[in-house]
């Protein structure tokens, strides 16, 4: 009985997860993003590894859950790591796992996020941020579909496709040194570049009614829309932080609003924080 309950609720949540990051709900009118979700539905058929290219708060991670989502291996694990957090003498035992004794401090075995991924997907965040040092090992780990962790002489195989992040020109990193061109195209097998916000403005207004909507639930507000200057306000914004950028602006919106009409005062910028330096 237990078994199957645990079955149920994992079947549950499954569904869940699928619901909130299939590619129906990724919002999209500009015909930019529309090209490029096109191109993210062919992509997520195939196991080829993904480059995702774009500026912060873009949507790369949503992206790649839609993929992971989308594929043949949605029933296994989604495994994301931020390469940026990890200290880079943490670097080499999260990443493969470690044996106990393997370091000071290793009292036991320790799983390594590439195991955890089993046959499902591992997401790179923010890749160019790992360390030159691990970028050979990591090449190997692909180019052989196995690895061993730190202290231990027996080979684990890996089986998950790898889907890449990254908010900088990885073609640069690679000219200065930072990045190994070999790793580089090993990951960059299908590259897939995020537009900013400021690029495809036609998405502004319906992405900003989206995020109302899901805040006026949350906090169970009677808000319904922006005032036609608030919303001239959000189409003009440059949005240097992108779709998060525009999802916090939204957000406290919602929550400070007192009328069922978002006022054009309430739209707090960034930008309108700044001051100029003497």
């Amino acid at each position: 009985m237990e078994k199957n309950r645990l079955t149920e609720e994992i079947r549950e949540l499954r569904g869940m997860l699928y619901k909130k990051f299939g590619f129906e709900h990724i919002i999209a009118k500009d015909e930019k993003m529309i090209a490029v979700l096109k191109s993210v539905v062919q992509a997520a058929k195939i196991d080829s590894n993904i480059l995702l290219e774009g500026d912060s708060g873009t949507g790369k991670e949503l992206m790649a859950k839609s993929i992971h989502v989308a594929g043949s291996r949605k029933d296994a694990p989604f495994v994301a790591i931020n390469c940026a957090a990890i200290p880079e003498s943490l670097f080499e035992s999260e990443l493969f796992g470690a044996k106990k004794g393997a370091y000071t401090g290793a009292d036991k075995d320790k799983t390594g996020f590439l195991e955890k991924a089993g046959n499902g997907t591992f997401f790179f965040d923010e890749i160019s941020e790992i360390p030159i040092s691990i970028q050979a090992k990591l090449l190997r780990v692909l180019q052989e579909n196995e690895f061993y962790p730190l202290g231990g002489n027996e080979k684990i195989n890996f089986n998950a496709r790898i889907i890449a992040a990254t908010n900088k020109n990885l073609a640069d990193e690679v000219s200065r040194g930072n990045f190994r061109e070999d790793l580089y195209y090993r990951i960059r097998v299908i590259p897939l570049s995020l537009p900013p916000l400021r690029e495809r403005r036609a998405c502004i207004p319906i992405l900003a009614h989206h995020f109302l909507n899901e805040f006026r639930d949350e906090m169970n507000k009677n808000v319904s829309q922006f005032s036609t200057k608030a919303m001239e306000r959000l189409c003009q914004a440059q949005w240097p932080g992108n779709v998060r950028e525009l999802k916090n602006v939204v957000e406290y919106c919602v929550a400070m609003a007192q009328s069922p009409i978002i006022s054009q005062d309430l739209v707090m910028l960034d930008s309108d924080n700044k001051t100029d330096e003497f």
